[in-house]
C-alpha cells in the first residue's frame, strides 16, 4: 500500500519511514513533526523551534529546527539533532501533536544558545503570558544546579533582574528601558499606580514621580478601537489635571528615531536636576548676567533697584 501510494504521488516521503499527504501544503509546523516521528519515539522539538511553537517573542516559524532525543540519534538534511539524557517529567509537554519542550526548558535550552537580547524578549514574553514563572523557572535552575548547562548563568541573571522590578509588559517596553540606559537617563519606576483625590486614575508603564511625568510606550497592536480609544483619552486628562506630563514612546520612534522621545523627556528632566557647584541646570536658580551678578530676581538685584528707588 505504501509502495502504491507513494508511486503515485498520492503520499510524498517527508524523512525516513515519515509520509505527507500531497494535497496538503508542505508547512514548517509539518516539517517539524515529521523531524519528531523520524527518531526515537521519545524524540521532540527543542530549543529555538520549541520557542517558536510556544510563539516566544523573538522566535518566528520558519527557522531551522532542533529535535532532542534521549535515544539513538539520526542525522538528517534540514533538521539539528541534540542528544539529551532522559528529561526530568514535565520537561516535555504535548503540543497539538508534537512533544515540545516546556516553556520553562525553552528558556534554558535558547539561554544557552541564542543572543541575550532574544532571550530576554523570550522571557518577559513567557513570564507576561503565564507560560512558566519565577519560582517555576528557579527550581528548574535548583535541578540543574551550581554549574549546569550552558544557558543556566544567563537564565539566573535575567531572574536576579525580574525578581526584584516588574515584568515589562511588552518587548517594547523591554527594548524602551534598554533605550534609556543607553542615554544615560535615570531608570523610572515601572507600572507606577497613579491616583488622585477622587482614587485611582491609573497605572502608567513608566515614571517618574517627583518630576510627575508619565510615559507611556503605544505598541500598535494592542489598541482595540474606539472605546479604548476613549479610555485612554479620559484617563489622560485625569493625569494631566493631576499635575501629570505624559509623554507617549511610539513603536516606531523606540526603533528608528528615539530622540523623538528622548529629547523631550531630557527636557522635562533636566531643569528639575540638582544644581552641581553652580554649573548645573535648575529652575529655581536665579538668571546670571555677564558679569555674574545676580539678575533682577536675585539679592543685589533687589538692592540695585532699591538704591535707584531711592
Amino acid at each position: 500500500m505504501i509502495r502504491r501510494r507513494v508511486k503515485t504521488e498520492v503520499w510524498i516521503p517527508a524523512h525516513r519511514g515519515v509520509y505527507r499527504v500531497a494535497t496538503n501544503s508542505w508547512t514548517w509546523r509539518q516539517h517539524v513533526i515529521a523531524a519528531c516521528l523520524t527518531g526515537d519515539p521519545s524524540s521532540f522539538a527543542s530549543h529555538g523551534t520549541a520557542a517558536a511553537l510556544w510563539g516566544f517573542d523573538g522566535f518566528v516559524h520558519g527557522g531551522e529546527i532542533h529535535v532532542s532525543t534521549p535515544g539513538h540519534p539520526r542525522s538528517f538534511d534540514g533538521v539539528v539533532i541534540h542528544r539529551v539524557s532522559d528529561p526530568p517529567p514535565g520537561d516535555v509537554q504535548r503540543l497539538r501533536v508534537t512533544s515540545v519542550s516546556s516553556p520553562t526548558r525553552a528558556l534554558l535550552e535558547i539561554a544557552g544558545t541564542c543572543p541575550m537580547d532574544q532571550v530576554e524578549m523570550a522571557f518577559d514574553d513567557a513570564l507576561r503570558r503565564g507560560l512558566t514563572s519565577l519560582p517555576r523557572v528557579r527550581w528548574r535552575l535548583d535541578k540543574v544546579g551550581v554549574g549546569g548547562r550552558s544557558g543556566a548563568r544567563a537564565l539566573r541573571e535575567l531572574l536576579r533582574e525580574r525578581a526584584s522590578a516588574p515584568t515589562p509588559e511588552s518587548g517594547l517596553e523591554r527594548r524602551f528601558i534598554h533605550l534609556l540606559a543607553a542615554e544615560g537617563l535615570p531608570p523610572p519606576l515601572r507600572q507606577h499606580v497613579v491616583e488622585d483625590d477622587e482614587g485611582f486614575i491609573g497605572r502608567v508603564a513608566f515614571a517618574y514621580p517627583a518630576h510627575k511625568i508619565a510615559i507611556e510606550v503605544d505598541g500598535y497592536r494592542f489598541h482595540s478601537g474606539k472605546t479604548a480609544w476613549e479610555n485612554d483619552r479620559r484617563r489622560r486628562n485625569r493625569l494631566e489635571g493631576a499635575g501629570w506630563r505624559v509623554l507617549n514612546a511610539t513603536h516606531d520612534q523606540i526603533r528608528t528615531r528615539p530622540q523623538d522621545i528622548i529629547q523631550p523627556l531630557r527636557a522635562m528632566l533636566t531643569p528639575q536636576l540638582p544644581d552641581l557647584g553652580g554649573r548645573g541646570s535648575s529652575s529655581s536658580v536665579s538668571p546670571r548676567h555677564a558679569n555674574g551678578q545676580a539678575g533682577p530676581t536675585g539679592r543685589a538685584g533687589a538692592k540695585a533697584s532699591g538704591a535707584r528707588r531711592g
